[in-house]
């Protein structure tokens, strides 16, 4: 996978966080809190766990 498809897939997950949180703040489909704040963190933890999966961490040469 390039790195650029590798971006575009976190970016994605970050902007599937943002919109079930703003579905659950604007909409009645389901409540703010908790499922849209669960949804938001859940979604931009699995983000940041593949982030550091794909890319290592900081103190990896």
């Amino acid at each position: 996978m390039s790195r650029g498809m590798k971006r575009a897939s976190i970016t994605l997950l970050i902007g599937i966080g943002i919109i079930v949180a703003l579905v659950g703040a604007f909409t009645d489909f389901y409540g703010f809190v908790p499922s849209g704040l669960i949804g938001m963190v859940s979604a931009w933890v699995l983000a940041g766990v593949i982030k550091s999966f794909w890319y290592g961490t900081a103190a990896e040469p």
